[in-house]
Parts: C-alpha cells; structure tokens; sequence
C-alpha cells in the first residue's frame, strides 16, 4: 500500500513521514482495492483526477480514484474481452475459410478426376470402336487360313481333324513341328494351330532343306469364331509375340506384313521381325474339325495323287509358288 500513500502525498502535499495520517490512509478499505491494478493505471488515474480535482481530501479523492480505476479497468477487460471475441471471430472466419478452400479444391479435384475417368472411358469405348470397326475389315480380307502337315496324316485329319500337339502325340502321326522351337510351345500344344500365310519360314526349311513331303491345308476363317481360339500378331513360340482373343486379335494384326512375299532385306540378309510377323498364327483349342477344311495344296503332281487318295472329298491342286518353285 505504501505506493497509494505515497502518490497521495505527492499530490496532495502530505507529508510522508507522518506516520499517524499514513496509518489512517492506509487501512482504508478503498486503498486496499486500489492495490490489484496495474501501477501505471492506479498513477495516470491519480493524477488525472488531482488535475480535474485539485484540493480534495483524502477520503472523497479515494472514492473517485477506485470508482475512476474500477471503470477503466472495467473498459480496459471488456475491451480485451471485445478483441478476443473478434479475434476468435475472425480465427473461425479464417479456419471458415481454409476449410472452403480445402473443400472447393477437393471437389476440384473430384471434378477432374471424373472428367478424366469419363474421358478415359470414352476414350477405351473409341478404342473398342476402331478395334472392333478394323477386326471387321481384317477378317473380309482373310481368305483361308491354313494348315502345314505331312501327306501322311491326311487320312487322320479326314476322321480326326487337325490335332492339337498333345492330342497327335497319342496316335500314329508324321511331326512336321521343329523339336527346338516346340520346347518354347509347350503353353501352345493344346492348340492346333493355323498360319495365315502358310509361304514361310517354317514351310521352307521343311521343304526346300528338310525335303519332306507336305500338304497345305486350306481352312475356313470360321474357325475364328469357335470358343477358345487365339490370334498371334507373329510366332505365337517367340517371346515378341502377343496373343489376343478370337476376334479381338485380328484388330492388332498386320496383314500387309503377314502376306509379305519375303522376310530377307534387300541384300539378302534375313529380317528376323519380318520372318517373326510372317508366321502370325491362329490358335485353336485341342483340334479342327474336319469340316472347316476347304482343300489341299501340294507341290507336286505326285504329292497331289496322294492327297487325292487320302482325302478325296478336298478339292486339291498343284501350286508350286506356294511352295517356292517358282
């Protein structure tokens, strides 16, 4: 308390060393609820009111100064109290904000998300369109797909129909298939297959090197419709090679390539993709039936004598380009 009394006396005049009026001052009960104020409240008061008051006793002075410093405390809190409400408004307003913001980005960000998978979607359906558009235009071009055999399974093939690997392994058969290459087939010998140029790699080396005794048998495309069957864009054994479903493969195909009169460069050189593209191939689960082939193909009068014996209800001829005679 000894603050209060002094401020009063240096306003007042007192003297401070008056023990007894210091007494008297100082348990007053109003100086005692002067002392929680902030001393630079409880001094600007004081002599703010000296100067609107000059001359007035103690015990009047005291009643204006903690009436003067409870108001302005009172103004001061409820202005503190005033600007942390705003403030907390405007903090809510902000976090308000934020959060509009983040859920404008979000939704944003939803929208281009799902034009994206529309467009995408779109996009596969064209896709699917064009594939489906070009597949049609493919197969018009098919003519035959065709068959490499020995002429001596021709009587097989006319009860049994042209077997797949596995199937021809449990009968009496003449295996054209190169024993290396069928060692990458073997996910493919519950095929039969076809090729859809039957003038290549494969034909060559059986007949011009291995002299073997061959036919080629001409199959009906509609065995492109059966269930199961596959379509290669090259040699279904090379790892370049991808297969596709039935009719959906003939989309991805190359045909220009596949009908390819050679697979050597110009100086003579074999082009491996050419020969790869050449040998595309359609696969038929377990076998063919003997009714989707349309005739025989053989490279001599001789071959074709046989084939007609064997198989006298296929229409057969002598094409020695087929066979690279000429």
């Amino acid at each position: 308390m000894n603050r209060e009394w002094n401020l009063w006396c240096s306003l007042s005049g007192t003297d401070a060393s008056n023990a007894q009026l210091k007494m008297a001052f100082n348990i007053d009960r109003r100086v005692a609820l002067l002392g929680p104020h902030a001393n630079d409240l409880v001094e600007e008061t004081a002599e703010m009111l000296w100067r609107d008051h000059p001359g007035t006793g103690s015990t009047d002075f005291l009643d204006l100064w903690l009436n003067a410093v409870t108001a302005t405390a009172q103004r001061v809190q409820a202005a503190a109290q005033r600007a942390e409400v705003e403030s907390k408004r405007l903090r809510q307003a902000a976090a308000a904000a934020l959060e509009n913001d983040r859920r404008a980005k979000e939704a944003a960000l939803r929208q281009l998300h799902e034009e994206a998978e529309r467009e995408r979607y779109a996009e596969q359906a064209r896709q699917e369109d064009r594939d489906r558009r070009r597949a049609v235009e493919v197969r018009a071009r098919i003519g035959y797909l065709y068959n490499i055999t020995s002429i001596k399974n021709l009587k097989s093939i006319v009860s049994r129909g042209i077997l797949c690997h596995d199937e021809a392994a449990k009968i009496d058969h003449d295996d054209v298939s190169d024993l290396g290459v069928q060692e990458h087939r073997e996910d493919l010998h519950r095929f039969a297959s076809l090729y859809f140029n039957p003038r290549n790699a494969m034909l060559i080396r059986l007949h011009k090197w291995e002299h073997r005794e061959l036919v080629v048998l001409r199959v009906s495309p509609a065995v492109l419709d059966l269930p199961g069957v596959l379509v290669s864009d090259g040699n279904a054994a090379s790892s370049r090679s991808q297969r596709w479903s039935g009719l959906e493969g003939l989309a991805h195909i190359d045909l220009d390539r596949i009908y390819a009169r050679s697979w050597t460069t110009p100086n003579g050189d074999v082009h491996e993709e050419a020969k790869r593209i050449m040998q595309a191939e359609v696969l038929v689960p377990r076998s063919i039936p003997p009714r989707c082939v349309m005739g025989v193909r053989a490279p001599s009068r001789r071959i074709l004598h046989e084939a007609r014996q064997a198989a006298p209800q296929w229409p057969g001829e002598v094409d020695g380009t087929l066979f690279f005679e000429d």
